[in-house]
């Protein structure tokens, strides 16, 4: 039986979903990271400017022949508290250059420290001038500090700018694509509701004028032969009132199933409304499509829904004549199938 294409986008939507969230948690990390590292360089460049200003002090204070020993506890506090610090950059921002700079640093300050004791215990010229020699040394060292970690966050700026823009225009895309599956997918299920009987999931009364006018009209042009099958169930009203009306749709569905099993593919099958079908057979003349009729209901002769419920049909056929539209050649298939029905059921009758 064919099938008219049906837009399924269930597991396209889903994957273009899926893609989405995982874009929506990269890039929320992403521009998290960069948040996070902002807040940290800027804790940085805080500690650096106090620890200039504390070297600075503990310099001026031993040349002034004055003790700075809790000014440079403060600056050996200030680098503990810098290390961890650096250490909380993401390895997204990390920059090996400013660590290096930061332990270099910190090597000279111990080294300023030492010469600062030294002083103290020893006022000489050479003291004096190697103190001022570290001091200036760390001045330029917490310089380069400064640049690097300014620098740095004005990268940080412009690489969440640009990821916020890249953000928003892969969202416009994402929110784009998602809108016309779903718009597709809305479309394919509006066809299908409006193109296939819900209970059988065959082709509908409405599917099968569309069809059987295309049909008819490629029949004229290639002159080939086509006929229509019109069948319904034999005394189905007495199977809903005997058995109940979930056996009959139950009935209505094996009988669908059945009949797919019996025709070619190249055939059409409909439930055009109740328990009348109706079948489209292309390419096909009178004496084929009474053959496929017969075949239809012997099937049904032989094959039992189940012991207490047989079925059995009534097939009128009608081949396509000359000038006939939809109705004309409905009208004598139905008239056909009203003698089969007449005439005790359970067989097949043409149209004469």
């Amino acid at each position: 039986m064919k099938k008219y294409h049906v837009y399924r986008p269930s597991r396209i939507l889903f994957l273009v979903l899926f893609v989405a969230l995982l874009f929506f948690i990269f890039n929320g990390v992403f521009i998290y990271l960069i948040y996070h590292d902002t807040i940290v360089n800027t804790r940085i460049t805080d500690l650096i400017s106090r620890l200039r200003i504390n070297i600075e002090k503990a310099g001026s204070m031993e040349l002034r022949n004055n003790a700075s020993d809790r000014v440079i506890n403060q600056v050996d506090t200030l680098f503990q508290r810098i290390k961890p610090t650096l250490e909380r950059i993401s390895p997204l921002s990390q920059n090996e250059h400013l660590i290096l700079q930061f332990n270099e640093l910190r090597g000279l300050w111990r080294k300023f420290r030492t010469a600062l004791l030294e002083y103290r215990a020893s006022q000489t010229e050479a003291h004096y001038n190697h103190i001022e020699s570290l001091s200036e040394s760390c001045e330029i060292l917490i310089d380069n500090l400064f640049s690097g970690t300014e620098g740095f966050m004005d990268k940080q700026e412009r690489n969440l700018l640009k990821t916020m823009l890249i953000f928003i225009g892969i969202n416009l895309l994402l929110i784009a694509v998602m809108a016309l599956i779903v718009k597709r997918y809305i479309r394919g299920k509006l066809e299908h509701m409006a193109t296939y009987d819900q209970l059988t999931v065959l082709f509908n009364r409405y599917a099968y004028g569309d069809i059987l006018g295309k049909e008819i009209a490629q029949a004229r042009r290639n002159t080939s032969g086509l006929c229509l099958i019109l069948f319904d169930i034999d005394h189905f009203k007495h199977i809903n009132d005997r058995h109940g009306h979930d056996t009959g749709d139950q009935v209505l569905k094996f009988v669908a199933q059945t009949v797919n099993t019996c025709i070619r593919k190249s055939d059409y099958l409909f439930r055009i409304g109740g328990e009348e079908f109706a079948i489209i057979a292309a390419n096909t003349n009178a004496s084929h499509a009474i053959m496929l009729a017969e075949k239809i209901r012997q099937t049904f002769m032989t094959k039992k829904y189940r012991e207490d419920c047989s079925v059995t049909l009534s097939l009128g056929v009608a081949e396509l004549q000359d000038n006939e539209g939809v109705d004309d050649i409905f009208r004598r298939a139905d008239s056909a199938l009203y003698k089969a029905k007449t005439s005790g059921r359970n067989r097949v009758q043409a149209f004469a």
